[in-house]
C-alpha cells in the first residue's frame, strides 16, 4: 500500500526546491516527483511519501550541504511554526503530555504510523522512527524529528534536554530509536 504525507508538511520542501532554480534537482527527483512539484501543492491534499523522501534528500544535499545538524535546527524551527497553528502544543507545560499531543497531531499529516513516542520512567521518552526510507533519508528524518522534539520539550518546561541514538536505521538497525531525557 502506498504511503502519503499531507501537503502541509510537503510545502516547505516544495518552496525550498522551487526557490533554488540553479540546482539540477533531477539528480534526486524522479520525473513523477517533478510532475508533483510542478503542480499547485495544497496543504489539505495527500502526496506520495516517496516524493516527500526524495525532496528531503535533495534538500539535505543541496541546501543543508549534507549537514544533519542543519536539518536538526530546521526541525526545531519547524516546531515553532507548528506551534503557531496548533497553540495547544505551545501551551502544554508537561513534557510527557506535550509529546503525546505531538504524536496525535502527527497522525493528521501521515496516513501511516512511522513514529512512536514511548514514555519512560521519570523525565525520559524513547522515540521509535520507522519511516523505512533507507540510508541517508532515514538519518536526515531522524535528525529532523530530534530537533522537533527537542524544541517541543523545551517549550513545555523541560530543561537541559539530552539525547542518544539507541538504534540507527541508516546503520542497519530495523528502525531508529532515540532516547531523550531532561532535567
Amino acid at each position: 500500500m502506498a504511503k502519503h504525507v499531507k501537503g502541509t508538511l510537503f510545502l516547505d520542501y516544495v518552496r525550498m526546491i522551487r526557490k533554488r532554480k540553479n540546482v539540477d534537482w533531477s539528480k534526486y527527483l524522479t520525473p513523477q516527483d517533478q510532475k508533483v512539484l510542478s503542480q499547485m501543492v495544497l496543504p489539505s491534499e495527500w502526496y506520495p511519501l516517496e516524493t516527500f523522501q526524495h525532496c528531503g534528500v535533495a534538500v539535505l544535499h543541496e541546501i543543508a550541504q549534507g549537514d544533519v545538524e542543519a536539518v536538526r535546527a530546521w526541525g526545531r524551527s519547524s516546531m515553532d511554526e507548528l506551534m503557531k497553528v496548533y497553540k495547544n502544543l505551545a501551551q502544554e507545560t508537561d513534557p510527557h503530555k506535550a509529546t503525546e499531543k505531538f504524536q496525535l497531531l502527527r497522525r493528521r499529516f501521515f496516513d501511516f504510523e512511522g513514529l512512536e513516542v514511548i514514555p519512560q520512567s521519570g523525565n525520559r521518552i524513547q522515540v521509535k522512527v520507522d519511516m523505512a526510507f533507507g540510508g541517508v533519508a532515514d538519518e536526515a528524518y531522524a535528525y529532523q524529528i530530534l530537533g522537533t522534539l527537542e524544541r517541543l520539550l523545551l517549550v513545555s518546561g523541560a530543561k537541559n534536554v539530552q539525547f542518544q541514538f539507541l538504534q540507527k536505521a541508516w546503520k542497519g538497525a530495523p528502525n531508529t530509536v532515540i532516547e531523550l531525557s531532561w532535567g
